[in-house]
């Protein structure tokens, strides 16, 4: 048993965790590089295109939020798929600040094929799974995302 550097006195598996948590970020950016960038789209175009698709319309300061990125990069990301007739982007009638971004049709259609894509992706890893078993692991990694929340001010 030792104490982990948050002072809590258990035995973290600090080892463990972190090779457990290298080698799932690992597997998602394969899925990533084989599946959503065989597209031509980076990681967070094909992501800010899933969160419009979803939503139907964002505000900028939302997929910046959402994405967790700075509202710099996110605009370099909406100007790259704009020009590419992915996005369109708009002011909006209430408020001339607020700017608000749709997908074109040629982005719903790419949109739609990433989105069954993804969920296709995850649908063969959850059948993976042993039944019975998915509520757990759901739990587990709530667990696990709700302690990056509570760190996440002192890391990032």
């Amino acid at each position: 048993m030792h104490d982990c550097q948050c002072g809590c006195p258990q035995d973290c598996c600090v080892d463990e965790a972190g090779d457990l948590m290298q080698k799932l970020v690992r597997t998602l950016q394969m899925f990533e590089r084989a599946t959503l960038t065989r597209h031509g789209f980076t990681f967070s175009q094909c992501y800010t295109m899933l969160n419009i698709y979803q939503n139907k319309v964002m505000t900028m300061n939302q997929l910046s939020s959402e994405m967790n990125l700075d509202i710099s990069t996110m605009t370099r990301v909406v100007t790259r798929l704009k020009r590419d007739n992915y996005l369109h982007r708009e002011r909006s009638a209430e408020d001339r600040r607020v700017v608000l971004i749709r997908l074109t049709p040629k982005g719903e259609q790419a949109a739609a094929e990433l989105s069954r894509e993804v969920k296709d992706f995850y649908s063969n890893i959850i059948c993976q799974i042993p039944q019975g078993e998915v509520e757990r692991v759901f739990a587990s990694v709530q667990l696990l995302l709700g302690a990056f929340e509570k760190v996440r001010p002192f890391c990032c």
